[in-house]
């Protein structure tokens, strides 16, 4: 009722108007520019010219300017013979012309740009415009009342301008096209479904190639594609597209557009494989689904708009697409993803996704590469989902999004010009950009929750050209190591504000990009936490000392460090040093004392020399010391190297270490005890420190299978061995030997071994490498546990040759047997119901075999040979 009473107010109102009452009645005529000039200024408000024809007829008439508000004609409309007549600008807003349009002898217009918002003309006219090329100001035509007259037009070569014109508009004469003799083509689908009923009447001669005459045309009108643009509009219009170009797959330089209230469905476009040009799917409202351009697998620029029935199933009409020129997705009411689209792996121009109400996520994990990204005003986008995402060309733009949290863009290493986020109330942090190494400007701006632009640290702020970051008044830490080199150099752009902390200003960011000096000792997660947002530049420490003590779970604080002078580690909760990756150069000191998690030392590989004392001391947990293995000790000096008291760790052979140990005792002190394996004590440790072999082992491990233990291990590179000696203990210190492995002297080469009847509980195995010049090494060693579940499984004869009987001391529900050879294939397998099975293996080859019996509870394997 409110949407009446508004058009009953507007009707009312345009009915009383001045402008109404000041148009003229009667027929009109303009013989003089002066003529054109008067109505203008006479009937300023005059858009309805009612009662009356008009004429423009005159030598002098160069321009229409003096029509400009003219919208309707009831009459009709003459413009003939106008010598200076370019152009009809001053028609800009005519929209109807109620009886016939006549353009006849105006040797200057050169095309018709003016006439874009005319809709309906009674009858239309084109004749003997000499200049003439186009018609493409008629673009917005959509309805005649009577005949189509299209003659003598010298220049005309391209008529593309009529292809919104309802066919079935043309009445009266109908259509005629004449003596155009620049005129090749006059496929266009309107026209062709005109022509397609032999009983409308059309007159067609005198014009070039396919569109010569009558017989060409239709011709044309027969082959695979039309030419031109085209609409639809009509449901009839896309059938009646798919029954007159059933062969039609390739549409080349044309753009297609469909747009209409009534259209459902898409069926008959399914023949379409590529389309140069534009798709332009806009506004109808009826349309759920894109199916019939499932074999689209290219397009020029997709845009999507407006559509209020289409969801994500929807999109999977476009399931084969695999690149765009551009992706445009505007005001879709109900879509809440692209995956429809999930297929699409580049776009070379633009991705706009804008206004797009129920839009949660963009769902195209495919996507690599893309000419510019712009994403606003989608209020319920929380996740982009653009995980394939390698590269941006130009611009990345990212604005108002109410929900957006993040990014999801953990593959994105490049943005070419800029790096824009602004007003984006639920977002955090940008962690999901740590791929991210190069950009050009950097704009953060007006997102009220942002606290983290941390993974920023990757990309290289020296090299980039403008900075600014605004607004965000949760973030408190922007002294990065790299925005600090930014800021270092006064001539660089920048624009910081509106933040808190250390990024509240440009001269606070300033003074925090440097270090603190003296001894610093951390007993706290938030003071290290501290230290990074305070200090969060600081690379370089080479005065000072560190010490962490207490419940202090990760060094992330410190990751930019690079230089200190001496380091004591003895902390409650620490697992791994990966927060001092960065620490590179030499140590005065480096103390590892009763920590009571920490397992391994991997982020201190950065080391290359500690100076005067070294201790690894009562860290029960500890298992791994090779990130010390770049660390020259051959300057210890006091207590020398200390290792006790780390029952977990094993192996202490390292190069560096044997050979501090190679030196004597009393000019290198050295205090090892209580540890595990060959790091037991000193006298375990020296045998390991034995010439290592040019071996390097990949993997070794000890895998349990009932009552058997096997050993696997491959090398990563393997020269001048002899032997592997494979050795067994029950408590990790004693070993004894057990078997032996030829080597292969191949790197790369696999090997595996079976201990048989191992002791219950833990077993412990180490390699002892022997080269063929009698030296020796060692691998780490291996444990695993034996089940004690007396558990008894015999087959024989072994070796054998035909059958292979089976013995089990229990059988279980879905038991099964099965057969493998030496590379793990299985050969056969067989279920299980008695404690005695018999195995046909008489076809086998000689070689090695594995029978391995297996129930829900119970693994077992037997090695046989044949």
């Amino acid at each position: 009722m409110k949407h009446n009473i508004l058009l009953f107010f507007v009707f009312i109102t345009i009915s009383i108007s001045p402008a109404f009452c000041q148009c003229p009645t009667g027929d009109f005529s303009f013989y003089t520019q002066a003529d054109i000039d008067a109505f203008g200024t006479t009937y300023a408000g005059c858009t309805n010219i009612t009662l009356g024809n008009v004429t423009i007829n005159g030598v002098t008439i160069a321009n229409l300017d003096g029509l400009s508000n003219v919208t309707t004609i009831t009459g009709y409309l003459d413009i003939v013979n106008n010598p200076g007549l370019s152009n009809l600008q001053g028609l800009k807003k005519l929209r109807k012309v109620d009886q016939a349009f006549l353009l006849n002898a105006n040797p200057s217009l050169t095309d018709l740009t003016g006439l874009e918002d005319l809709g309906y003309a009674g009858e239309l006219y084109v004749i003997d415009n000499a200049a003439l090329t186009n018609l493409d100001g008629l673009n917005g035509l959509f309805m005649l009342g009577s005949n189509l007259v299209i003659a003598h037009n010298a220049s005309l070569n391209d008529i593309s301008g009529l292809q919104n014109v309802n066919a079935n508009s043309i009445g009266g004469l109908g259509l005629t096209i004449l003596e155009n003799p620049q005129l090749s083509v006059c496929t266009l689908p309107n026209l062709c479904r005109y022509l397609s009923d032999t009983g409308n009447p059309r007159n067609i001669s005198g014009n070039l190639a396919n569109c010569l005459n009558e017989a060409a045309v239709v011709a044309a009108c027969a082959t695979a594609c039309p030419w031109g643009n085209f609409r639809f509009t009509y449901q009839e219009d896309v059938d009646d597209f798919g029954t007159r170009y059933a062969n039609c797959t390739n549409i080349t330089l044309n753009d297609v557009t469909i747009n209409g209230f009534y259209i459902t469905n898409l069926d008959a476009l399914n023949d379409i494989v590529k389309i140069e040009g534009n798709l332009n799917i806009w506004f109808n409202p009826l349309l759920n689904n894109l199916n019939g351009l499932s074999n689209i697998t290219s397009i020029g620029t997709l845009s999507i708009q407006g559509n209020e029935s289409l969801d994500s199933t929807g999109l999977s009409g476009l399931g084969n697409v695999t690149s765009v020129g551009q992706l445009n997705v505007f005001d879709n009411s109900v879509l809440p993803n692209l995956s429809g689209l999930g297929n699409l792996a580049s776009i070379t121009g633009l991705l706009d996704i804008e206004d797009n109400p129920a839009l949660t996520s963009l769902g195209l994990s495919k996507l690599e590469s893309i000419g510019d990204l712009y994403v606003s005003e989608n209020p319920a986008l929380t996740d982009f989902d653009l995980s394939g995402l390698k590269s941006i060309r130009e611009n990345f733009f990212v604005a108002s999004n109410s929900a957006l949290s993040r990014f999801g863009l953990n593959k994105l290493e490049s943005i070419g010009i800029s790096f824009r986020v602004s007003g984006n109330p639920s977002l955090t942090s940008l962690d999901s950009l740590t791929a991210l190494t190069s950009v050009g400007k950097i704009h953060v701006s007006g997102n009220s929750q942002l606290a983290s632009i941390t993974a920023l640290n990757n990309i290289d702020l020296s090299a980039i050209s403008a900075l600014t970051i605004t607004s965000n008044p949760a973030l408190s830490l922007c002294n990065l190591p790299g925005m600090c080199a930014y800021l270092a150099d006064p001539g660089n752009p920048r624009s910081v504000s509106g933040n808190t902390g250390s990024c509240s200003n440009a001269t606070t960011l300033a003074t925090t990009c440097t270090c603190p000096s003296g001894p610093y000792a951390f007993y706290s997660q938030s003071e290290i936490d501290e230290f990074g947002a305070k200090y969060g530049n600081c690379a370089s420490m080479n005065l000072s000392r560190i010490a962490i003590i207490g419940d202090i779970d990760n060094l992330d604080g410190l990751s930019n460090l690079k230089g200190l002078e001496g380091l004591y580690l003895g902390s409650t909760l620490l697992t791994n040093l990966d927060g001092l990756s960065k620490l590179q150069g030499s140590l005065t000191y480096l103390e590892i004392e009763d920590n009571a998690e920490l397992t391994n030392l991997n982020g201190l590989s950065g080391l290359t020399s500690i100076g005067e004392y070294f201790s690894i001391l009562g860290n029960p947990k500890l298992t791994n010391v090779s990130g010390l293995k770049n660390a020259d000790l051959s300057t210890l000096t006091g207590t020398g190297l200390r290792i006790t008291n780390n029952p977990a760790l094993s192996v202490c052979s390292l190069v560096n270490f044997c050979t501090y140990l190679s030196n004597d005792a009393s000019s290198h002190p050295r205090t090892i005890s209580g540890n595990l394996g060959d790091c037991a004590d000193e006298a375990a440790l020296q045998p390991a420190c034995w010439v290592a072999l040019p071996i390097t082992l990949a993997g070794f491990r000890a895998v349990n299978e009932g009552r058997v233990n096997y050993l696997e291990w491959h090398t990563a590179t393997e020269d001048q061995g002899d032997i592997f000696e494979i050795e067994h203990s029950v408590n990790g210190k004693k070993f004894k030997k057990i078997g032996n492995t030829p080597a292969k002297g191949i790197a790369g080469s696999h090997y595996s071994f079976m201990h048989t009847n191992p002791a219950a509980g833990i077993n412990y195995y180490r390699l002892r490498f022997v080269n063929m010049d009698g030296s020796r090494g060692s691998s780490k060693i291996v444990g695993v546990k034996t089940k004690e579940d007396g558990f008894v499984m015999n087959a024989y004869p072994n070796p054998f040759t035909g059958n292979v009987q089976v013995s089990l001391g229990q059988v279980s529900e879905k038991a099964v047997i099965t057969v493998s050879d030496a590379s793990g294939r299985i050969l056969q397998s067989e279920t299980v119901n008695s404690k005695t099975h018999t195995l046909p293996l008489q076809h086998l080859r000689s070689g090695i075999y594995f029978i391995r019996y297996q129930d829900k509870a119970t693994a077992e394997t037997i090695k046989m040979v044949k």
